[in-house]
């Protein structure tokens, strides 16, 4: 992971999932960051489609 700004938050999660981390050894900030990551990836791709969906549209009309 790149050396980004770090801030800390609240979370509020599931107890017994917590817990189960906890004592496996899971770093529950990473598992965090990187779920964040992955849903605001695919938030920015599904935006960007519906932003282009009627240039798309027209290219496969053009392509017909």
């Amino acid at each position: 992971m790149s050396a980004t700004a770090r801030r800390k938050t609240s979370l509020t999660l599931d107890a017994g999932l917590l817990d189960d981390a906890r004592s496996l050894g899971i770093n529950v900030s990473a598992v965090a960051d990187a779920a964040l990551e992955r849903a605001v990836s695919e938030a920015r791709r599904q935006r960007w489609l519906k932003e282009n969906a009627e240039a798309f549209a027209a290219q496969a009309d053009w392509h017909r």
